[in-house]
């Protein structure tokens, strides 16, 4: 499970560029997982 600290996300997009298979993408103010590529 992914977990997202909020107070300190400042949705840089340092985790989407990070991530070695694509499964996070920044949406304007909101986080999106895909959750069938970690599960």
């Amino acid at each position: 499970m992914v977990i997202v600290d909020r107070q300190r996300c400042g949705y840089c997009g340092g985790c989407v560029s990070l991530c070695p298979v694509g499964a996070i993408e920044l949406a304007e103010t909101r986080l999106v997982i895909d959750r069938a590529c970690i599960d």
